[in-house]
């Protein structure tokens, strides 16, 4: 259990610092991306605590932050085509 503490914390790391390269991307196509990779890092946190818990309070977090990443990520590649295009 306290490796999956340790692993959740360093991961949570990870979310802040693509959060906060969102925020400096902020008139750029990559804020899209960054953003997209910060909810990704947050879905494995709360597949990291859905595993090691076992509550099904913490599948719901889960599933909004893996369709926000979803949504996030398609943005990004909508912009990346329209940037070729125009």
């Amino acid at each position: 259990m306290e490796y999956a503490g340790y692993l959740a914390t360093a991961l949570l790391l990870v979310a802040g610092a693509s959060f906060v390269k969102a925020i400096f991307c902020r008139d750029k196509p990559e804020l899209f991306k960054f953003t997209a990779i910060g909810f990704a890092t947050l879905a494995c946190v709360g597949l990291i605590l859905v595993l090691v818990d076992g509550s099904t309070q913490s599948k719901i977090p889960l599933l909004i932050f893996s369709v926000l990443s979803g949504i996030f990520y398609w943005f990004y590649r909508g912009t990346l085509k329209d940037n070729r295009l125009g």
